[in-house]
């Protein structure tokens, strides 16, 4: 069985010495299209089922021919790795004639349905269809195209994207946002069901939901604390309301937020630990409530033995504040600190009351946990990129002082032999020192990327190519014709066009040689980087090129041309064409 040539609107399917069939290729994946009209023209019309094979066997997608008993008449080598990866069967077993449900045991009942309309001669397309095979789960972007002959669909084409990492990443991705979402939703919930019968119970309702959103904004953590005691107080109908942290190791408790203190104790920050009988029952998890208070003034003995700071809250506090409620402050289960209310009259504090207290501590404990994810996920990334910049260290700066430190050794005595040899390696010292400085000063331009548009265009690559030079020891020459300033997104795609040029060429093209021109003109952009390197078949690399690819998605971006050329032995050259309109030159 084959697939015969492509022409605009059908294909042609051959089974034995049949002659060529038309079928539609509408349906067809556009990357199979547009990589056979622009990767093989003149092959195309000379060998069309040598084509057609070769784009068959090399696509980076699963490609099968599967006939209607379900058997596999043909699959590519990324077909027969996805059996190998997704189902019990293994890579080799995908071989002409094999059942398919043999191969992938278990999804018959979910692929029968999906080929039988297949087979009454549509096209089917699917996105995240699951399948299951010997425990293993998937997810597939799939095309079902039917292959007839005389009429009659004789077999399906399978086109097949693995989706898998994709759709696991997003359920991931959603279970943990509703998680979230579930507790806070839940927490409002409770609360607003405890407090609908009056008005009180709404406006508290109201309140939180204010919390809610505050916790769900980018504030940073003090604001949302004193945001969250401002809004307590007045729920509660305390005049104060403080939220402490302990702090173990010091054995002291810090107060982290506040509303209401008083002028006189608004300088003290905190207190020491066990200072009161109150930390033991936070300590142990259990409110502590004072109802109403009359304390003795304080005698001499007992003020001499109190902590300043203690004895000066006592006195300003004690008397003007008779009722006191304070409840645990957990954070992941573990009693961070607590959230205590100060009131100007006695008052009962009924089990709703301190529930209520308890559920504002809950969101102050979310909004600290939430912080506390924030800041680890800070400090991955800066420990990723320290890592990155490391490795990038290592890999240019790091070797390239290596080099200029051994030439530094050896010049003395280089120069006491053969002044004008010394002269030639002072020169390559020079040369490896400024790419080195270079180098550095590239890496600074990553570590603030807002610098990419602050410099001009000439300058930044000014820095690649003498980075470059001082890497890979490269003759790299640079011409600017023109003037004028470039829109900020076509300057970044420009430097990162030719910084990922200069790559290649340094990792690939064993080239002697490099050129780079770049013209700036009133209303177009143009730059070209030459090499005399080794070169390459562009028929051969297409899109598969990492490298390459990146290129042409850049200046997609910014509506640019980008022309790769090159033979194999006589370099490659590389043009990004931009047109810039009117305004740009003004902005």
């Amino acid at each position: 069985m084959k697939i015969g040539p492509l022409c605009p609107r059908f294909m042609t399917f051959v089974s034995g010495k049949d002659e060529f069939r038309p079928f539609r290729e509408a349906s067809l994946p556009g990357r199979i299209k547009g990589v056979m009209s622009t990767q093989f023209p003149d092959f195309l019309d000379t060998a069309p089922e040598k084509v057609w094979a070769y784009l068959f066997d090399r696509l980076p997608v699963g490609t099968a021919v599967i006939d209607r008993d379900f058997r596999l008449r043909r699959c590519n080598p990324t077909w027969a790795e996805f059996i190998g990866r997704y189902t019990p069967s293994a890579a080799a077993d995908a071989v002409p004639g094999v059942s398919l449900f043999d191969l992938e045991p278990g999804t018959e009942a979910i692929l029968r349905p999906l080929f039988a309309p297949v087979f009454a001669g549509e096209t089917v397309r699917q996105e995240g269809l699951r399948l299951e095979s010997g425990g293993i789960v998937s997810y597939w972007d799939v095309v079902l195209v039917p292959l007839a002959v005389d009429g009659e669909v004789v077999a399906v084409l399978d086109v097949s994207l693995d989706a898998t990492n994709h759709v696991l990443n997003r359920q991931a991705l959603a279970q943990i946002n509703q998680t979230l979402e579930q507790q806070v939703a839940e927490r409002t919930q409770e609360i607003e069901q405890r407090h609908l019968e009056s008005e009180r119970r709404r406006q508290v309702a109201e309140a939180l939901r204010d919390i809610v959103r505050v916790l769900n904004s980018s504030r940073p953590l003090p604001q949302i604390l004193n945001y969250i005691a401002a809004q307590a107080a007045g729920l509660m109908d305390a005049t104060i309301c403080t939220l402490h942290h302990i702090d173990y190791r010091q054995a002291f408790v810090h107060i982290e937020a506040s509303y209401g203190l008083p002028e006189t104790v608004r300088d003290i920050t905190g207190f020491p630990l066990l200072s009161s009988k109150a930390d033991e029952r936070i300590l142990n998890r259990q409110p502590v409530t004072i109802p109403h208070q009359t304390l003795p003034p304080l005698d001499p003995v007992t003020a001499d033995g109190l902590d300043p700071r203690v004895r000066r809250w006592r006195v300003a506090l004690a008397a003007a504040y008779p009722a006191y409620l304070a409840v645990p402050l957990v954070v992941a289960d573990e009693v961070y600190g607590s959230l205590a209310f100060y009131f100007t009259e006695q008052r009962p504090f009924s089990p709703e009351t301190i529930d209520l207290a308890q559920s504002l501590s809950d969101q102050a404990a979310l909004a600290i946990a939430n912080a506390h994810l924030r800041l680890q996920a800070g400090q991955a990334a800066v420990v990723e990129e320290r890592n990155r910049l490391a490795r990038d260290l290592h890999d240019a700066v790091t070797q390239t002082l290596f080099s200029a430190s051994l030439i530094a050794d050896v010049l003395p005595r280089i120069w006491e032999r053969n002044p004008e040899a010394a002269l030639v390696r002072l020169a390559e010292l020079r040369e490896l020192t400024r790419g080195a400085l270079a180098e550095m000063r590239t890496l600074l331009l990553e570590l603030r990327p807002a610098t990419l548009t602050e410099t001009t265009l000439p300058d930044l690559l000014k820095q690649l190519t003498e980075a470059a030079i001082g890497r890979s020891r490269l003759a790299v020459d640079l011409v600017v014709t023109g003037e004028r300033p470039l829109p900020p997104d076509v300057q970044v795609a420009f430097y990162r066009i030719a910084q990922e040029a200069l790559n290649n060429i340094s990792k690939h093209a064993a080239a002697s040689q490099v050129s780079l021109r770049l013209t700036l003109a009133p209303d177009n952009v143009t730059l070209v980087v030459a090499d005399n390197g080794r070169g390459f078949d562009p028929r051969l690399i297409g899109t598969n090129s990492l490298g390459l690819g990146i290129m042409r998605e850049r200046a997609e971006k910014i509506n640019a041309q980008l022309t790769i050329d090159s033979q194999i032995g006589v370099g490659a050259t590389i043009m990004v064409a931009c047109a810039l309109a009117e305004e740009a030159e003004d902005e």
